[in-house]
């Protein structure tokens, strides 16, 4: 989520493109859509986290769109070309190749960790002492923060249930490097701090929607005041 708010604002700001930044988080996390589909039988790292498969999909957006929907374009492919890459591998023209490129790093590795650390850390800056401001205003706009919480919400209950939910968030690809027991896993420190680092998102993101939910209360307190006055 923040490196797709990281690497697609500065590109929406050259084009004087002003996307939701709500949706730009979302997309950055959309090709871990997968993880929720494992029931219908899409394998993980296959077909959303193909380069191809999100060409295709926003095909039909571009046409409609044109430039507007590079941001979120950008913000999509950079978890495959970024992070995929990064960590384990990956087939980012699956299906028309199945050839897998990448680093090969755990997802518990101290790279990706540090990675995953500066990209929050930069996204808080940003938001905080830039010109991005508006997702800490108390506006309508920022009920949409919804949309970033409730899947940060569902990876926290999920890392917190049984053992087969947290195979699921796992790469195959890292499975030598990560504990397959589920109290050890938890009990590990750098586990503890992906925990970390999500909860810093998520309460960081429960900003905007508590302000723009009691700017709404206070606003229909005073509509209803004015109307008995």
């Amino acid at each position: 989520m923040s490196w797709a708010f990281l690497i697609a604002k500065p590109i929406s700001g050259r084009l004087k493109i002003y996307p939701n930044l709500y949706l730009l988080l979302l997309c950055g996390i959309l090709p871990d859509i997968d993880l929720l589909l494992g029931a219908a039988g899409l394998q993980h790292r296959t077909l959303t986290h193909s380069v191809l498969f999100w060409s295709l999909l926003f095909a039909p957006i571009f046409a409609k769109y044109r430039w507007v929907a590079l941001p979120y374009f950008v913000a999509v492919t950079q978890h495959i070309l970024f992070g995929d890459l990064v960590v384990g591998s990956t087939p980012i023209l699956w299906p028309l190749l199945d050839l897998k490129l990448g680093l090969g790093l755990s997802i518990l590795s101290p790279a990706n960790l540090m990675l995953e650390g500066i990209g929050l850390a930069l996204f808080v800056i940003i938001i905080v002492f830039g010109r991005e401001r508006q997702l800490l205003e108390p506006v309508r706009s920022g009920l949409l923060a919804l949309l970033v919480i409730a899947p940060l919400f569902g990876f926290l209950a999920l890392t917190m249930g049984s053992g087969d939910h947290i195979s699921l968030l796992l790469d195959q690809s890292d499975a030598r490097h990560l504990e397959k027991n589920i109290t050890s896993l938890l009990a590990n420190n750098y586990f503890q701090v992906v925990l970390g680092l999500h909860i810093g998102m998520l309460l960081f993101m429960l900003i905007p929607l508590l302000r723009a939910s009691f700017a709404m209360i206070n606003k229909r307190f005073m509509e209803s005041k004015r109307i008995e006055d």
